[in-house]
C-alpha cells in the first residue's frame, strides 16, 4: 500500500525538508511525494509515542577519530527549542585507531540507549586533501550512523557548511562564532563546551529549526 511503501522509506532514513542547499532533502521529497508529512509525522508518532510526549528530541553528533561530539536539544510543538546536554566521548590517545573505534561505537549506543532521541543528526564528511583523515572519520560516522538506525532513530546528514551558515549566516564562520551564537540563541551560560560538542549541538540546533521537524510535532498533538 502507499501508506507501507512510505512506512518502509521512512524507516530508512529521515526525509528532510527542501531546505538544504546541496539538495539531498529535495530528493528525498520527490520520492516521498504526497505521503510526505502527516503520513511522516504519523509514523514517528506510532513508533516513539509522541502523543504521550507531544515532543521531540534531536541528537546531534559530531564524529572524529580522537574526540566526538554530541548535543541534544527538544522540540516543543511550538517551535521552542530546550538545550538538554552536550558534551563529548574521548578514549584514551594511546589505543590505536580501531580500539578508539570500538569504544566511541560503544559510547554512542549508550547514550542512545540512555536520552532516547527520535532523530539523529550526524555531519557530513568533507573530502578535503588529507585522504586519511577522512578515511578515519568515514569510520566513525559509520558506527554513528550503525547506532542510530539499529536503536531505530531516524537519521538525517548534513555539510558542516550549511549548519554553520543556518546558525550564525555565514558558511565560513569559524567553529567559536558558532559556538557564541548557538549558546547565546538557547541561553547557555556557563564556561564553553569543546568545540566538538558545541558543533554537535550545533547540528541538533539547525535541525531543529527545520519547519517539518515543528510541523510534525504539531500534527501529532492536535490529530492523535
Amino acid at each position: 500500500t502507499p501508506a507501507g511503501s512510505a512506512r518502509r522509506i521512512l524507516n530508512l532514513r529521515y526525509c528532510s525538508p527542501p531546505l538544504d542547499s546541496d539538495g539531498v532533502s529535495r530528493r528525498n521529497a520527490r520520492e516521498l511525494g504526497p505521503l510526505r508529512g502527516r503520513v511522516f509525522a504519523l509514523e514517528i508518532a506510532r513508533e516513539k509515542g509522541f502523543n504521550a510526549q507531544r515532543s521531540m528530541k534531536v541528537l546531534g553528533i559530531d564524529p572524529g577519530s580522537q574526540v566526538t561530539g554530541f548535543g541534544l536539544i527538544e522540540v516543543k510543538a511550538d517551535g521552542s527549542m530546550n538545550h538538554v546536554t552536550h558534551g563529548v566521548i574521548a578514549p584514551p590517545a594511546s589505543l590505536d585507531f580501531y580500539e578508539r573505534l570500538a569504544i566511541i561505537g560503544g559510547e554512542i549506543e549508550t547514550l542512545i540507549e540512555k536520552v532516547q532521541p527520535d532523530i539523529v543528526v550526524v555531519e557530513r564528511i568533507f573530502l578535503g586533501k588529507n585522504a586519511d583523515s577522512a578515511f578515519k572519520l568515514g569510520h566513525v560516522r559509520g558506527v554513528a550512523v550503525a547506532a542510530a538506525l539499529k536503536a531505530g532513530c531516524q537519521f538525517v546528514e548534513y555539510a558542516a557548511r550549511a549548519v554553520k551558515k543556518g546558525v550564525t549566516g555565514h558558511g565560513a564562520a569559524s567553529k567559536e562564532q558558532v559556538q557564541v551564537i548557538l549558546y547565546a540563541a538557547l541561553g547557555l551560560r556557563g564556561v564553553p563546551a569543546k568545540l566538538d560538542a558545541s558543533d554537535a549541538l550545533a547540528l541538533a540546533f539547525y535541525h531543529g529549526r527545520n519547519v517539518d521537524v515543528v510541523r510534525s510535532v504539531r500534527i501529532v498533538e492536535t490529530d492523535l
